[in-house]
Formats: C-alpha cells, structure tokens, sequence
C-alpha cells in the first residue's frame, strides 16, 4: 500500500512509574515487537531480559525496587496517510 508522511513531531516524556509499566511500555513498542516475531524469541523472555537489564536504574540505594528517578523518553511521532 502506497502511503506518504504527512507531518512530524518530536515528543518526550519524563519518567515511568515502575520497573513494570517500564516493561509494559517497551513490549508495545513496534521494534520490539518485531524481535519477538523475527527472532522467535518469547514475550516472556524478552520481558525478563527488560526486567534483568532496565532493573538496576528503578533500584534504590539498598537495592529494593522503588521509582526511577528521571529517565528522558524523546523521538518523534509520525502521522502517514495511504495514498
């Protein structure tokens, strides 16, 4: 299907809540999805590889899970349109 881009924008986002909703916002996004389908790789799997990687910045000092402090989401939100 023929489609063209109609206009962009950059968007940013401050923090995430928890290690969780953390996890749950990368499972949707769509290259990682396409690791999952491409590789045959788990969802499962791939959440844990999130929990064992991304764990460490939701950490506290004692190492108990608490609240990222300040992590920067930016990119840039593009609105197509078939032809």
């Amino acid at each position: 299907l023929p489609i063209r881009s109609r206009r962009w924008r950059k968007v940013s986002a401050e923090g995430m809540p928890d290690l969780d909703s953390f996890i749950e916002f990368m499972m949707i996004q769509s290259n990682v999805n396409a690791k999952i389908e491409g590789e045959g790789r788990s969802t499962a799997e791939t959440a844990e590889w999130f929990r064992q990687s991304a764990g460490p910045l939701f950490q506290e000092g004692d190492g108990e899970q608490g609240a990222l402090r300040t992590l920067l989401f930016t990119g840039y939100s593009w609105y197509m349109q078939r032809k």
